[in-house]
């Protein structure tokens, strides 16, 4: 079972206590790591280091990608109307926007970045990209194609299944990452893994 992580916030823009689960997010659970390292977080701003959470592996890589290909078989891909993900894509807007002070504050405390920057253009652009991504989820359609009386030609946009990124640089902190794996991947129905910087 993965430790939490508890910080108590006292700054002009936020107070508060935060709790994280410092594992890894795997078929619906946090946990540890296959070999059980973990890797330091460092304060850039002050050099310090804030905790150690779990280091995945490509065995850990491994069990999140069968966890992801049978949800996709299961309950995701085709067997969640654009509707359905919709609705999850936009519920998961909804709890970041109630929750977007205490997420600005744990992204300036891990990356370094201001409050501010924080707050109104990670936060509030990743909240932004995933109602966009909830909108196109019951929107994403084929074609019939003309050709001639004897043949019907169509097309048909289906999620492809499992999709895998690695996260970008460092300085663009982690709700970016989010926003790509979750809402570009998800709105059509793929699930999607990333990995933090």
């Amino acid at each position: 079972m993965p430790q939490t992580f508890t910080h108590t916030f006292d700054t002009a823009f936020f107070k508060g206590k935060v709790e994280l689960p410092t594992g890894l997010f795997i078929d619906g659970q946090w946990v540890d790591g296959s070999e059980g390292k973990t890797i330091d977080v460092i304060n850039p701003t002050t050099g310090k280091k804030i905790v150690d959470v779990a280091e995945g592996t490509s065995r850990d890589v491994d069990i999140a990608v069968k966890a992801a290909q049978k949800a996709f078989d299961t309950t995701w891909g085709l067997n969640a109307p654009g509707s359905v993900r919709a609705k999850f894509l936009s519920r998961l807007a909804d709890i970041m926007e109630q929750h977007a002070d205490e997420l600005a504050a744990i992204e300036s405390l891990d990356n370094g970045k201001t409050f501010k920057w924080a707050r109104y253009i990670d936060t509030a652009s990743t909240i932004e990209i995933i109602r966009y991504y909830s909108g196109w989820a019951d929107k994403i359609q084929g074609k019939t194609i003309e050709t001639n009386e004897s043949k019907l030609v169509y097309t048909r946009h289906e999620p492809i299944g499992v999709v895998i990124s690695k996260s970008v640089k460092t300085w663009q902190g982690h709700t970016r990452p989010c926003k790509v794996a979750i809402s570009r991947k998800g709105s059509p129905g793929s699930p999607g893994l990333t990995r933090p910087p």
